[in-house]
């Protein structure tokens, strides 16, 4: 019986770590959760929802489907793991389409027309994410869940940002993504961190390029976890045209007007020929009532 009991025990502690194990495992992989993400306080930034907001998404990202950082068992899962294959992750699919890759995750191929993928309902009927917008040379925050890979343990492998030309007709290869990196962002740049290192909040911030012109991009978020595993998210920034400030010029004004001191000699030529005060509309008779300083007028700014 001794024996017995200790094969249960024995059978249970296994169980429960092999659970343990399968648990990391569903939760080791993360994904872009916000591609536009505005701090309530930059001077205090921080990526929990309590202190910011988001205001653009990855293609076809379902909103409030599940608490932060819990996507990656939705269905299908959020992340997408590329292949190993064809023949590494630098050949493979950039934007997961649901079927192909080490895990296939949710759909993130562009949409015709690319609106499409935003401010709908996916494929659960639940309402997806708006797309983002933005202009050349504007700061983009990125924010991401930490999935247990931003502990001190861990190693920080970059996230690294690529854009696509300016309005493809299609998604650019793998490849064409490595030659257009704008930018490597910090994996562990997390804040409010809990005793439940799965959901911490972590982000980073970049610029756009500033010869960007107005058009749609496509924006490839790829994070290294392993020698040859590799996580993207793909989503569409719109980049508006720049704002034009328009040059200020001063003109003088027309109603400008001299005041001058007359002599006893023409007072009383002028009184005889000056219309009475009860003449001269209320308007007019205001303005002649005026200081001289007052009455001159300084030049009038117009914005052309």
């Amino acid at each position: 019986m001794p024996f017995m009991t200790l094969s249960k025990a024995t059978l249970v502690l296994f169980a429960a770590s092999l659970i343990l194990l399968l648990t990391q495992h569903v939760k080791a992989h993360s994904y872009a959760d916000c591609i536009d993400w505005r701090f309530k306080d930059p001077k205090k930034p921080s990526w929990s929802d309590k202190h910011g907001a988001c205001f653009g998404y990855a293609r076809r990202f379902p909103l409030k489907a599940k608490p932060f950082a819990k996507l990656d068992s939705d269905n299908p899962n959020r992340h997408y793991q590329q292949s190993h294959k064809n023949p590494d992750p630098n050949h493979s699919l950039p934007c997961s389409d649901g079927r192909q890759g080490e895990e296939p995750g949710a759909d993130e191929t562009m949409a015709n027309p690319i609106s499409a993928a935003y401010n709908g309902k996916d494929k659960h009927g639940r309402k997806t994410g708006v797309q983002t917008v933005s202009k050349a040379g504007e700061k983009l925050c990125i924010r991401w869940p930490a999935k247990n890979h931003a502990v001190p343990s861990e190693k920080n492998q970059p996230v690294t940002i690529a854009l696509s030309k300016v309005n493809p007709k299609k998604d650019p290869t793998q490849l064409q993504f490595l030659d257009n990196i704008i930018a490597e962002l910090n994996y562990k740049n997390c804040t409010d961190k809990s005793k439940d290192t799965d959901i911490w909040s972590c982000g980073d911030c970049f610029k756009l390029p500033t010869n960007l012109k107005p058009g749609n991009v496509v924006m490839q978020w790829r994070w290294k976890l392993n020698s040859n595993e590799f996580y993207t998210s793909c989503a569409d920034i719109k980049i508006e045209p720049p704002s034009i400030t328009a040059p200020t010029v001063d003109i003088p004004s027309k109603t400008t007007s001299t005041f001058h001191t007359p002599t006893s000699a023409s007072s009383a030529s002028s009184a005889s020929s000056a219309p009475s005060t009860s003449q001269i509309p209320s308007s007019a008779s205001s303005a002649l009532s005026a200081s001289p300083t007052s009455a001159s007028a300084s030049p009038i700014a117009f914005s052309v």
